[in-house]
């Protein structure tokens, strides 16, 4: 069976800013960001990134991958 290993630094409300996976000797380092609501605004998933933007009542209206 696969060994994981996390780590993480949490935001306030537990938000996760950073996670660091391990697996079979492969690490993938993920960042995340927030607005100033908590909601996620931003990801970098390994080399893949996200963004996320929201309406004034938290509705989210954009995507980007």
């Amino acid at each position: 069976m696969a060994k994981r290993r996390k780590s993480r630094k949490l935001l306030r409300f537990a938000r996760p800013l950073a996670r660091s996976t391990s697996r079979n000797g492969t690490t993938q380092n993920d960042t995340f960001g927030y607005n100033s609501r908590s909601e996620l605004v931003s990801a970098t998933l390994g080399a893949d990134n996200y963004a996320y933007a929201f309406d004034k009542i938290g509705t989210r209206a954009t995507e980007i991958f």
